[in-house]
């Protein structure tokens, strides 16, 4: 393992891996030893020994995304950065650095969080509804690390990009993985939620949020209930009960098993 890498984290991903994965062509100087210990595609938030994907507005589908393939060179300069994975190279990109080239870095950044999906024996809980996500989040991640390894989400990293990059982040020992699960654009939900496939899948509550979208809360609940159809074989939904939205619902319909929660529940996580 090189001695720049951060022993305090786990190692994530090789750079073999990593193109077995996401596909591209290496350019620069690519050590055999080489790992990286996080994954980042926010330029402000990088850390040392991260593998940095880069954003683009084309791939991305967003204006809010800007082209970070031209500061590729100040992410390994200023922040220090084991990995970036781009779209294209800058001009003054210096060829001692580990570039992955690939088509889409957005598309990219799906496979890994769809690989560390596979490769992850732990359960993993996902969490979603209009309100109380991150506080639901966090009081579970916390009781469960009481009971082993736990992954929480970052923040509220819960929506297209977020869900996979928080996926690819969590060591593939971890015995619990906790994350949000937004609902915001049509079309995004079903893919989402058929990348994370949880074991137990959460809704706190649904209020008119999104509405511009979705028309009726009939239709929204659809949407968010769209997570339970990944959800895993022996899986468990979690309802609140008092939500009478989700009584009626056809998703839910279709699952083998579900518990309702009050304001009390006593439920045995799966290991």
């Amino acid at each position: 393992m090189p001695m720049d890498i951060n022993k305090t984290k786990s190692v994530l991903w090789s750079a073999q891996e990593l193109q077995s994965i996401m596909g591209g062509q290496w350019v620069g100087q690519v050590p055999e030893d080489l790992y990286v210990t996080g994954v980042n595609y926010y330029a402000g938030q990088v850390e040392p020994g991260d593998v940095v994907i880069t954003t683009e507005p084309k791939t991305w589908r967003s204006s809010n995304y800007a082209n970070t393939n031209e500061i590729i060179q100040t992410l390994f300069d200023d922040k220090h950065a084991a990995v970036v994975v781009a779209g294209q190279l800058p001009a003054n990109y210096s060829p001692d650095k580990p570039v992955l080239l690939v088509e889409d870095t957005r598309q990219a950044l799906d496979v890994l969080g769809k690989a560390a999906r596979d490769r992850m024996c732990g359960t993993v809980v996902a969490i979603t509804g209009s309100a109380g996500k991150t506080t639901t989040k966090e009081i579970t991640r916390f009781l469960l690390s009481q009971q082993g390894t736990t992954k929480g989400s970052r923040k509220n990293y819960n929506h297209g990009p977020g869900v996979p990059l928080m996926l690819a982040e969590t060591p593939p020992d971890t015995r619990f993985g906790v994350y949000e699960f937004s609902v915001d654009l049509p079309n995004v939900t079903e893919k989402k939620a058929d990348i994370i496939r949880p074991n137990v899948a959460l809704i706190t509550n649904i209020h008119s949020d999104h509405l511009q979208f979705y028309g009726t809360l009939e239709k929204l609940t659809d949407q968010k209930c769209l997570l339970f159809k990944s959800l895993k074989p022996e899986g468990i939904v979690v309802l609140n009960r008092d939500s009478t939205c989700l009584s009626g619902s056809r998703p839910m319909q279709k699952q083998r098993m579900f518990s309702t929660l009050s304001r009390s529940v006593s439920m045995q996580m799966p290991t």
